[in-house]
């Protein structure tokens, strides 16, 4: 309890010094977009921050069937910030073919996004029976030169199998990207098989035909046991080759504008409203182009034609690159920081990418608009009051001249604290004094523990003492081999057992109840020799002292493990 309370105000310390506030986001991702009629796919939600309950997974249920469900939590503690993280993991299998969506969950007011799945016809029934299959799957039969193409290498199986030795992928006229591999279950011909495959993103670099050569894999089938003490086989298996049409980029496309993508985004950020800004003042624009599908080399460095009237400096360019089952994810990022040299209106350029739209198969254009932004006089006093053209280096000794003359007085103002951090603090004080309260009666309630422990092993110790001394006239008794005297000793010895409290009964029938045959056996005879008249057999005093002086001592060795036992639990009541 003591540990608990000191624990507690530790922790609430922290959270009172780091003021941590945990942000709550829900993200829902599956490991494939594009799936067979009979496939399964992996569906995770992740919940971060304080969140209670969990999604609607009853959503799911007009379009997939939930066939198998897990959850995970996590909380870590670095540097006094907390993280909270909720884990969902669901398989699922689609229940029609076409176009499917995975709808955004809500939890706590906080959405995910909708994923869309594309769930295509189910490979045709074959007459085949075998226990492992290959397929090489490509997501198209013809494309554009740079276009994406998605090709993945399966392997089937529905017997046990192990290392698996793939041919390297390889194409001298196209940049290959591997995009993962991938485990699941499928139903082929009516029967279940699991599933392993690796993707690769392809962009064809030359127009003609492309050809996708057989591939080989070798796996060992089977695996050594008790039963069959045979190695596990290796087996060779062949993919079929594959061709691919590969066209000239539409008219209208240069070489170097040339762009195709299956999906595109163009965005733009400003550090301020972009409508006035003061001379010698700095504007920081961040532009954001994020492509599906597109070979990272041919996006366009997001670069700024010079402006008149304007200093344009620019930060290194920004790439993030993510593969996944619809292929490559690329966003690339610049900033640019905008300094006027000049009054007046200054004109930002429309900024145009044109792509060509793989999915629509069309060309398009994406803008960032043009923009003119006032550029006003810069402030009185102001180091930028002078413009930066007329700038001129003076000696030390005037420039502290000029210093004290544009002196400018800074004013600090407090501003006046927020109501609800007020009571939040009062709060937390009348929580403290609480706790405090609680670890003092605590402190009490453990000193009165001790007292009592203290006063009972004292007692624990005389009632020890005179067992001790019960057993020695025991041992005398047996020694002047008087029966009257051995009863009337091991039986005052047996009650001073059970008060200690390590006999269930007292006298000779407690310690009848706890010794083994033979002891039993000899007790039992010496009360029937005193009291019954007919018994005629006498106990064995040598097997009988033997046996006693044996149970003492496991009597002793029990009181001593359960004293030690009660005198630790006695500081952690409860």
């Amino acid at each position: 309890m003591r540990q608990y309370i000191v624990q507690l105000l530790t922790s609430m310390c922290m959270v009172l010094v780091t003021n941590s506030v945990l942000a709550a986001s829900l993200e829902a991702k599956v490991d494939r977009n594009r799936i067979a009629l009979g496939d399964s796919l992996t569906l995770t939600v992740v919940a971060e921050g304080s969140v209670d309950g969990e999604p609607d997974f009853g959503l799911l249920e007009p379009f997939f069937d939930v066939i198998n469900r897990a959850v995970g939590r996590n909380t870590s503690i670095v540097n006094g910030d907390i993280t909270r993280t909720v884990k969902w993991r669901l398989i699922l299998n689609p229940r029609q073919k076409g176009t499917l969506v995975i709808p955004a969950f809500e939890l706590d007011g906080i959405r995910s996004e909708a994923i869309t799945i594309e769930v295509t016809e189910p490979p045709p029934l074959t007459d085949s029976t075998d226990d492992l299959r290959v397929e090489l799957h490509l997501d198209k039969s013809e494309v554009f030169e740079n276009e994406q193409l998605i090709v993945t290498r399966r392997l089937l199986y529905g017997i046990a199998v192990g290392g698996l030795e793939m041919q390297p992928f390889e194409l001298p006229d196209a940049q290959i990207i591997e995009l993962g591999d991938n485990q699941y279950e499928t139903t082929r011909d009516g029967r279940r098989f699991g599933v392993y495959e690796v993707a690769y993103a392809v962009f064809p670099r030359k127009v003609g035909v492309l050809d996708i050569l057989a591939q080989s894999l070798e796996i060992q089938v089977g695996r050594r046991n008790l039963l069959n003490n045979r190695s596990a086989q290796k087996v060779r298996l062949e993919m079929g080759a594959e061709t691919v049409k590969v066209k000239a980029r539409p008219a209208g496309f240069t070489q170097a504008d040339w762009l195709v993508a299956n999906k595109l985004d163009l965005s733009e950020g400003w550090s301020q409203l972009p409508e006035q800004i003061r001379l010698g003042e700095s504007l920081t624009r961040t532009i954001t182009l994020a492509t599906v599908g597109a070979a990272p080399e041919q996006l366009p460095t997001l670069e700024l034609a010079d402006i008149t009237g304007v200093n344009i400096y620019s930060e290194p360019l920004q790439n993030t690159e993510d593969n996944t089952s619809r292929g490559v994810i690329h966003a690339r990022q610049r900033s640019l920081a905008i300094v006027p040299v000049q009054e007046g209106q200054i004109e930002i350029p429309e900024l145009v990418v044109k792509w060509w739209n793989s999915t629509e198969n069309r060309e398009e254009l994406a803008r960032l608009p043009a923009r003119s932004i006032e550029v006003l006089p810069a402030l009185a006093g102001s180091a930028s009051a002078t413009p930066a053209a007329t700038v001129q280096p003076t000696a030390p000794l005037q420039n502290n001249v000029a210093q004290q003359q544009n002196e400018v007085q800074i004013v600090y103002q407090q501003s006046p604290l927020a109501a609800w951090l007020i009571w939040a603090n009062l709060a937390w004080a009348l929580l403290l004094v609480v706790l405090a309260i609680l670890l003092i009666k605590q402190r009490q309630q453990i000193r009165r523990l001790l007292a009592a422990t203290a006063t009972d092993s004292k007692s624990d110790h005389k009632l020890r003492a005179a067992i001790k001394d019960s057993f020695s006239t025991v041992q005398q008794a047996l020694a002047g081999q008087e029966l009257v005297a051995v009863h009337r000793a091991v039986k005052h010895w047996g009650d001073g057992c059970y008060r200690q409290g390590q006999l269930p009964v007292g006298g000779i029938t407690g310690l009848k109840s706890v010794a083994d045959g033979e002891l039993k056996e000899q007790l039992r005879l010496l009360e029937r020799v005193l009291f019954a008249a007919s018994e005629t057999q006498m106990p064995d005093l040598n097997k009988l002292g033997s046996g006693l002086t044996l149970l003492n001592k496991q009597l002793s060795a029990r009181q001593s493990e359960a004293s030690s036992d009660t005198g630790l639990a006695s500081f952690y009541p409860g």
